[in-house]
C-alpha cells in the first residue's frame, strides 16, 4: 500500500513540473518585454532632450545686431551753430569728431563776409548730402539689399528724398519771413545743411550698429 502511495506521488510530481516551468518562463518573458519597453522609452526621452538642447544651442548661437538710433535735436539754432546729437554715448562721442562739422565751425569763425559765409554753408550742405548717399550705399552692402533691415532703411530714405522739395520750400518761406537782406540765402543754405546732417546721423548710427565705427568723409569734390 505504501509503495502504491509513493508511486502516485512521484507520478503527480512529474506532471506538475512542466507546468511550473512554463509559468516561470512566461514570467521571465514578461519581465524582459517590460524591460525592453522601458529602455526604448528611456532612449526616446534622451533623444528628445538631446534634440531640444541642440535646437536651443542653434537658436542662441545666431548673432543678433542691437539696433540703436540717434537723432539730431532740432531747436532754434542761429546760423553758425550746430544742434546737439542724441543717441548712444559712444556713437555721439565718435560722431562729434567728424571732419564736416570741424570744417564748418572753423570756416564760419573766420568768414569775413556774407559771400564767404554762404560759401561755407553751401559746401557743408553738399558734404553732408554726399555723406548721406555714401553711407546709404555702404548699408546696402553691409545688410544686403534684400534684408528686412535694409528694406526699412530704404523706405525711410525714399521718404526723405520725396520730402526734400516740400522741406526746401518750407525752409525758404520761413527764412524769407524771419530774415532780411543778404542773410536769407545763408539761412536757407544753413537749414538745408542741417536737414542733410540730421539724415546722415540716422544712417551713420545704423551703420555703427553693424561696424561699431563712425567714419565721416569730407569729400573734396562734393563742394564742386
Amino acid at each position: 500500500m505504501k509503495r502504491i502511495l509513493a508511486l502516485l506521488l512521484v507520478i503527480l510530481f512529474v506532471f506538475m513540473l512542466p507546468a511550473c516551468q512554463n509559468q516561470s518562463s512566461g514570467t521571465n518573458s514578461g519581465n524582459k518585454q517590460e524591460l525592453t519597453v522601458s529602455n526604448s522609452e528611456k532612449e526616446e526621452n534622451e533623444s528628445s532632450k538631446t534634440e531640444s538642447v541642440s535646437n536651443s544651442e542653434s537658436e542662441s548661437s545666431a548673432p543678433e545686431i542691437e539696433m540703436t538710433t540717434a537723432v539730431q535735436i532740432s531747436g532754434d539754432e542761429q546760423t553758425g551753430e550746430l544742434p546737439e546729437i542724441e543717441g548712444p554715448e559712444r556713437f555721439v562721442e565718435l560722431f562729434l569728431k567728424n571732419p564736416i562739422d570741424e570744417y564748418y565751425l572753423n570756416e564760419m569763425e573766420t568768414a569775413a563776409s556774407v559771400s564767404m559765409m554762404l560759401n561755407v554753408t553751401n559746401n557743408s550742405m553738399k558734404y553732408w548730402e554726399a555723406e548721406v548717399n555714401s553711407v546709404y550705399s555702404e548699408l546696402m552692402i553691409e545688410l544686403g539689399e534684400d534684408s528686412e533691415a535694409f528694406k526699412k532703411i530704404k523706405v525711410e530714405q525714399n521718404a526723405f528724398s520725396n520730402d526734400l522739395v516740400v522741406a526746401t520750400n518750407e525752409i525758404r518761406e520761413e527764412a524769407e519771413k524771419n530774415v532780411t537782406g543778404s542773410m536769407v540765402n545763408i539761412e536757407i543754405s544753413y537749414r538745408l545743411m542741417l536737414l542733410y546732417r540730421g539724415r546722415a546721423v540716422e544712417l551713420l548710427c545704423s551703420l555703427y550698429n553693424i561696424t561699431g565705427e563712425v567714419n565721416v568723409t569730407l569729400l573734396g569734390d562734393a563742394a564742386g
